[in-house]
């Protein structure tokens, strides 16, 4: 499964929009059963700070930290969101990304894909040390193509989002490889490196064989179903 679930896509933390079970926690304001905003300035100053685009990333299984890009992505503001009821600043990392960016999707383990906002393309963010963010070129991190969303609609508030267009980007390339038209949901089997994406005309499956081989070769054969002939 992809962790593209854990993705965020917009500046919208800066309202503080947070879920706990007690409004006491962060001097919060309740606004319904269960449903308590945290403003910015309850928040570690380092959040009052103007972002464009943010991302959750599940360091281990009992931590999790939300990177937000700031200063034209000069820079990303690092917090321990474990815990919504104390979110924690962990540290400002300088990156000096060359201009303002999204965060897209996973490119593999601890490693996250951006979009240059001034059209320039895409690069990487590696995570394996998560509290020291390395920006890397497309191809630097590793020689698996990538499969992206060829941009992001920022006025689609559509729900469920319209289809949008998929390119896949091989390493080093000056262009798109490929094109998937009107893909309405991507999952990706990380164990394969498969991806499935169902689109306005039926299913496309894009295979690494690569990391089949590499799977092949330390796993037992796989069936489908046990009535397999």
């Amino acid at each position: 499964m992809s962790i593209l679930g854990f993705t965020g896509r917009s500046a919208g933390f800066l309202l503080g929009v947070v879920l706990v079970a007690q409004s006491a926690l962060c001097e919060a304001k309740t606004i319904a059963e269960g449903l308590v905003i945290v403003p910015e300035n309850k928040l570690p100053q380092q959040a009052q700070q103007q972002g464009l685009a943010m991302d959750l990333h599940l360091v281990n299984p009992a931590t999790l930290y939300l990177y937000i890009e700031q200063d034209n992505g000069r820079q990303i503001a690092i917090f321990d969101v474990s815990d919504p009821g104390r979110i924690k600043f962990k540290k400002l990392s300088e990156i000096n990304a060359p201009a303002a960016f999204d965060f897209v999707q996973p490119a593999g383990q601890s490693l996250e894909m951006i979009r240059y906002r001034d059209g320039r393309g895409t690069a990487i963010i590696d995570l394996s040390k998560p509290k020291e963010p390395v920006l890397k070129a497309v191809g630097a991190a590793t020689n698996s193509c990538y499969i992206v969303p060829v941009a992001e609609n920022k006025t689609n508030t559509q729900s469920p989002p319209a289809p949008q267009d998929y390119e896949v980007i091989e390493p080093l390339a000056s262009h798109a490889i490929a094109i998937v038209k009107g893909v309405v949901q991507q999952q990706t089997d990380e164990s394969n490196g498969t991806t499935y994406l169902l689109g306005t005309q039926g299913l496309t499956v894009i295979r690494n064989i690569g990391a089949e081989r590499k799977l092949a070769a330390t796993a037992p054969h796989w069936t489908n179903t046990i009535d397999d002939k």
